[in-house]
């Protein structure tokens, strides 16, 4: 949106308790008054108007703003408008912000008509999504001159996945990339790299990556690897260059360029095979938030596929993916205590804890293997044939076909289990 950030974010500081910020702007001074004793007072020393300040001025503004909208004044319309589409601000405001814009956009600002299309491709708090209307607010911003929403409209037409809408989206790609939209280079190199919907031109897609990085993209770097290590028509792969790319976008903090590189190093492909380079950027990223990384990890030294199967680091690597929030690491740790593995003995015990976190957070596997557990009971672990039927008709009404079958079977001789 064009309204300028420095001026939203103060009226949205302001706007939060008008009635509060004006009443206490309001309100007499107490105590001594410079200038009292001949009855006069300047503006620098006058209380009150030191208290009402700029709070109460922007208060005071959005107020006439909105009375100035809500007479027609298209101006008004699209800046308040613009305002309260601001994602802090609730749900009933954000209605009140379409309202205000499409007052604008029927006014005839294409402005509006863009800043429209862009909520309701995707929908906000209080505002559904609505992509028909959206691609009618795209069209018309571009019929009334606007060219800078190209590349936002071609992405909604892409979106909606229809072959004419696909030719429709590659013309505005073409034209936005001819006015030097980075964005555009950048949609467009992607499509061309093979993304069935163009005939892949790795040679273009190339000079359009490269285009994006001479304007700034990092993200370009990442698409030029990935272009580079797989290839495509006119193009054949070249693996030393995607490294050196990889390596570079992930120094820029590309988290897709750092999994790749781990994956690069993990597989040796297009490098030597390097185990614990690939394990050390993983690891990286599990500590920066991906706890698909410590999933990652624990998967690799639980199966054993690229290196001698580790179970106990697996282990501890899915302990961090719960710690992240990960509720099938819980399944794995269980899957692994009650199968065994080389070096961990088979301890079914152990396993369950972790079946019935998992089982308490609604996965329907967990609820099966506990209740399987508890149908025979094991070593530690005491036979409760009434809550593992009770776990299977769980699992069962959460639409697990194999917890059904076997709460069928499961039924005492003579007795009726529905699940």
């Amino acid at each position: 949106m064009s309204f300028r950030p420095w001026l939203a974010a103060a009226l949205l500081s302001l706007c939060v308790a008008p009635d509060v910020v004006l009443a206490q702007s309001r309100q007499p001074a107490s105590g001594p008054v410079s200038g009292a004793a001949t009855g006069s007072t300047s503006p620098a020393t006058d209380p009150l108007a030191a208290r009402v300040g700029f709070a109460g001025i922007g208060v005071e503004a959005l107020a006439r703003a909105e009375a100035a909208a809500a007479a027609g004044d298209l101006g008004a319309a699209l800046i308040v408008g613009q305002l309260y589409l601001d994602p802090a601000r609730p749900a009933a405001d954000h209605r009140k912000g379409v309202s205000l814009l499409e007052a604008a956009a029927a006014a005839g600002s294409r402005e509006a008509h863009a800043d429209l299309a862009r909520v309701l491709v995707s929908g906000m708090d209080g505002v559904p999504a609505d992509l028909g209307r959206a691609l009618t607010h795209f069209e018309a911003a571009l019929a009334s001159g606007n060219t800078d929403i190209r590349t936002a409209y071609a992405a909604a037409l892409l979106r909606r996945s229809e072959g004419a809408d696909a030719d429709r989206a590659i013309q505005l790609l073409e034209a936005a990339v001819t006015e030097g939209d980075p964005d555009a280079a950048l949609r467009l190199a992607d499509l061309l790299s093979g993304d069935r919907m163009l005939p892949a031109d790795g040679v273009r897609a190339r000079s359009l990556y490269e285009l994006a990085l001479l304007a700034g993209r990092s993200d370009a770097v990442f698409g030029l690897a990935n272009l580079y290590r797989f290839g495509t028509a006119g193009l054949p792969p070249d693996l030393a260059r995607a490294v050196s790319l990889y390596e570079h976008a992930s120094a820029e903090g590309v988290i897709a360029a750092k999994e790749a590189l781990a994956e690069l190093y993990l597989r040796g492909e297009g490098l030597p095979a390097n185990l614990e380079g690939g394990v050390a950027i993983l690891e990286e990223l599990g500590a920066a938030g991906q706890h698909t990384a410590w999933v990652e990890l624990g998967d690799i030294f639980a199966t054993g596929e690229l290196t001698a199967a580790d179970p106990v680091r697996a282990i501890e690597y899915f302990e961090r993916a719960v710690e992240a929030g990960d509720v099938p690491s819980l399944v794995r740790i269980a899957d692994l205590y009650r199968l065994g593995a080389p070096g961990l003995a088979p301890s079914v015990a152990d396993a369950v804890p972790y079946y019935e976190e998992a089982a308490d957070s609604g996965d329907t596997y967990a609820m099966r293997q506990l209740a399987m557990v508890l149908l025979q009971g094991a070593e530690g672990v005491p036979a409760d044939r009434v809550r593992a039927v009770s776990l299977l008709r769980q699992a069962a009404d959460a639409g697990d076909t194999e917890a059904a079958k076997l709460l069928a079977q499961a039924a005492a001789p003579g007795e009726r289990v529905s699940p």
